[in-house]
């Protein structure tokens, strides 16, 4: 059980001893964010710039692509008992915590070159691809430009949207310009994970602290790059890869009405009891159906 949840279940049994209990809590959040900060990262050379990145265990290999904001949300699913038989990969897109910034406009397809020099440079030459956010539409370019490295998709409620029509990010676009960035991203961190953001992101490395230093990132190359990506029944009929699409069901979910006629394979699961924010309100249940689902589709075949 995560720390949080303990510490409410404690202070309702012993209201109290509420003011102890608030102290012990601090303590055991500190404790298990310091335990969690202290994982090392490794650096590697992409396309001119550097990433940072994480592999952990051994088998077929699964390359894990975070979304807009919380760059350390697969940080609990690299320990999931389901996934323990994988190679997975982990790392922080370009922009986001410890690697290089981005210099406007960097794409999404500039996204998916990047994962695919990762997965070259770690000698990968086909993978399981996950992706949560704007990371599942990093790997739908992926599949596009470098359908060999591609073995599967599990995509988690990508953002598709019209890129031909007007911006659905305009008016936090127009706030972060004003001067406002922290307004800027407490709205665009409240519309993706709830206006407990700051909670669900303080369960993983970096948390809050990570997201603010990187508010330029969010508003100069993520939602411009997330607005005009062109998604659309010519680029669904190019993906030819088993695909499952994972989602909490719902608003940010709605993409798979978009997605399914045109990627007719694609597989839908509904994960009860979570939102968008899900690889951190509950990494077990995410993990357990990517490995559901990467175990019907081994690299073997």
């Amino acid at each position: 059980m995560h720390p949080l949840a303990i510490i409410v279940a404690v202070r309702r049994r012993f209201p109290v001893q509420a003011v102890a209990i608030t102290a012990l809590a601090l303590a055991i959040v500190g404790i298990g964010v310091s335990a969690q900060a202290t994982r090392p990262m490794q650096r590697v050379a992409v396309n001119g710039a550097e990433l940072e990145y994480e592999v952990s265990g051994s088998g077929e290999p699964v390359l894990l692509i975070h979304g807009t904001g919380v760059a350390t949300t697969f940080y609990p699913t690299m320990t999931e008992a389901a996934l323990s038989g994988y190679r997975l990969i982990r790392y922080h897109r370009r922009g986001w915590a410890g690697s290089s910034r981005t210099t406007p406009p960097f794409l999404i397809s500039d996204h998916a070159a990047d994962a695919a020099a990762l997965l070259k440079a770690l000698g990968v030459q086909k993978a399981h691809i996950v992706g949560h956010s704007f990371g599942a539409s990093t790997a739908l370019q992926l599949a596009l430009d470098n359908p060999a490295l591609v073995h599967d998709i599990i995509i988690i409620e990508p953002p598709v949207f019209n890129p031909d029509g007007p911006s659905p990010f305009a008016a936090m676009d127009a706030q972060y310009r004003s001067g406002d960035k922290a307004g800027a991203l407490n709205a665009f961190s409240t519309g993706s994970y709830g206006a407990d953001w700051r909670t669900l992101s303080a369960r993983v490395p970096g948390g809050p602290a990570q997201v603010e230093r990187d508010v330029d990132t969010m508003f100069l190359t993520e939602s411009p790059s997330m607005a005009v990506w062109r998604f659309q029944a010519a680029e669904g009929a190019r993906i030819t890869q088993p695909i499952l699409y994972l989602t909490s069901g719902t608003r940010h979910g709605n993409s798979r009405n978009t997605l399914q006629p045109i990627i007719t394979q694609m597989e839908q699961q509904v994960l009860p009891g979570v939102t968008h924010a899900m690889l951190m309100e509950n990494p077990k249940v995410v993990a357990d159906a990517i490995a559901a689902f990467i175990k019907k589709h081994p690299l073997t075949q």
